[in-house]
């Protein structure tokens, strides 16, 4: 999870540990990323704090990526409050020789795409 939080106005109500931040050290804003080996507690009150902070009143943004199963294939997630949503970030193998994707491996994950958003209309 990444933030950057920036200054309110008019207040940071609730979020007194997001005020000790910005205002204790005089920032214009400040960037935070959280890691964890496992998964992150969404529920500990300074990640409350910051996801109110940028989600609900829209004092910076945030960034969050993560990983999930999707057809027995780990597949990386990415939101973003810029984006407004989530995208699936797909990773394929590139040649060794040129360092690109090859155009057949490309167009593999497009008609695998378009045959999930096929089957989910």
């Amino acid at each position: 999870m990444r933030f950057t939080v920036e200054p309110p106005n008019p207040n940071y109500q609730d979020r007194p540990d997001i005020e000790k931040l910005i205002e204790g050290a005089h920032l214009s804003s400040a960037e935070l990323v959280l890691k964890s080996d496992q998964s992150i507690y969404t529920d500990a009150d300074i990640v409350l704090q910051l996801l109110d902070h940028v989600e609900n009143r829209g004092y910076g943004k945030d960034v969050f990526v993560g990983e999930r199963t999707v057809s027995g294939e780990v597949v990386e997630s990415v939101y973003s409050s810029e984006m407004h949503g989530e995208t699936e970030v797909v990773v394929l193998p590139a040649n060794s020789e040129t360092g690109e994707v090859e155009q057949e491996a490309l167009l593999h994950e497009l008609e695998r795409i378009e045959g999930i958003i096929e089957s989910n209309d």
